[in-house]
């Protein structure tokens, strides 16, 4: 059996920050083609600013507004309201798109979409 996993690959600095709440996060909110495309609904309305959106799954909570997305990992407390866990729209925008295109691929050892975030 395969898992999906993202990975980060670039600022050292940063690699511990998305991987934790972005790469780590995305299986849990975002498990079908389906709810990719609810996600990424949300976070164009929000962009337009006509609200705020709160979703998640698997211990995992997504406040998303104008201003970007706070993720909070309910399994830790010191994952919860942390400001390692707010990203722009288009951070979450370019993950949740590659992680659509990625689950839709054929499932293989080799199967794997690079997203510039």
């Amino acid at each position: 059996m395969l898992f999906w996993q993202g990975s980060f690959e670039g600022d050292k600095g940063q690699k511990e920050r998305y991987e934790r709440y972005i790469c780590n996060t995305l299986p849990a909110v975002a498990q079908t083609d389906r709810e990719c495309a609810q996600l990424l609904s949300y976070l164009e309305m929000a962009e337009r600013g006509e609200g705020e959106y709160e979703t998640g799954g698997n211990d995992v909570t997504l406040t998303i507004t104008k201003t970007g997305v706070q993720v909070d990992i309910e399994a830790n407390e010191d994952w919860i309201a942390q400001k390692e866990g707010f990203f722009s729209l288009a951070d979450w925008w370019a993950a949740v798109t590659g992680w659509q295109k990625f689950i839709k691929m054929d499932c293989d050892l080799k199967t794997s979409v690079d997203v510039e975030l």
